[in-house]
């Protein structure tokens, strides 16, 4: 009942069930037992940014992820994400650059980044990251998405 890792992996595994209500109880429970779970830190803050929950408090989440993990190519995402999900994705580029940096071959970081440049009006680095996306898997989630922005900025 008092293992850290264990209720980390449960709730990592109901996220990937689509639990998401559940995972973000466990990931809370996770962060009772130890507030300075980076990885129940970093997920819960993605899970609030992405389900539309409280981006403050996703963002302070993150940033304690960040200062356990700073060198987590996730945790750069979850911070990007976060401020993209803020309207604020002038800002969400440092962090997705940094999470291409550290992770070059993951679709997503690349297709976070591309968004980020299309919301602030950068056509061409948009181009540049979502072709990148898609050049690395043309099916991931988010790969349909990332076609139909590149056909409307090209």
């Amino acid at each position: 009942p008092k293992s850290e890792t264990a209720h980390t992996m449960i709730a990592v595994l109901l996220e990937m069930q689509g639990k998401v209500p559940e995972a973000q109880r466990r990931y809370q429970q996770v962060l009772r037992l130890n507030p300075r779970s980076g990885i129940a830190a970093n997920n819960l803050a993605w899970l609030y940014a992405d389900q539309g929950g409280d981006l403050d408090a996703a963002l302070q989440l993150a940033q304690l992820a960040k200062e356990l993990m700073p060198d987590q190519s996730a945790v750069n995402d979850t911070i990007g994400w976060i401020y993209y999900k803020k309207d604020q994705a002038a800002a969400a580029i440092v962090p997705f650059k940094a999470c291409v940096d550290a992770d070059p071959k993951n679709p997503f970081c690349h297709y976070h980044l591309g968004l980020a440049y299309a919301k602030t009006g950068d056509a061409t680095h948009a181009k540049q990251s979502l072709s990148a996306a898609l050049a690395i898997s043309s099916t991931f989630d988010g790969a349909s998405d990332a076609r139909v922005i590149l056909g409307s900025i090209r």
